[in-house]
């Protein structure tokens, strides 16, 4: 969050209380970082969708694509032009339904395990 705090959001309920969050950061195009590496400011203009999470009390209310649709108005008024993810846990259709496809043309780290899949999408 520190390396983009404008590409890092929070969702609040009404006692401000947070229920979601998407956390994003500038990274190399084609390549993915490692999980649990410290990520460090680079000037690119190609973004990495590293977290996406909803508290489970608050899962089925659309926060995801609240989160998602203000990450791409804000990118609009940036120079970024597409953004990567790695796909974990079989959600590569939920990435799929907000614009994303799969990309074979990298690979991500073994340490996401053997299911993770690599997704992009253009701004």
């Amino acid at each position: 969050m520190a390396a983009s705090p404008q590409t890092c959001f929070v969702c609040l309920d009404d006692q401000q209380h947070v229920i979601g969050y998407l956390i994003s950061h500038p990274y190399h195009k084609g390549s993915t970082p490692k999980l649990h590496e410290t990520s460090t400011v680079i000037d690119s203009i190609h973004l990495h969708l590293h977290d996406l999470a909803i508290i489970p009390t608050e899962q089925g209310q659309g926060i995801p694509k609240l989160l998602i649709d203000h990450l791409f108005s804000v990118l609009n008024t940036m120079n970024y032009q597409s953004v990567s993810l790695i796909s974990v846990q079989d959600s590569a259709k939920f990435w799929q339904k907000y614009g994303f496809i799969i990309d074979n043309s990298f690979s991500a780290p073994t340490s996401y395990g053997d299911s993770a899949v690599c997704l992009h999408r253009s701004i």
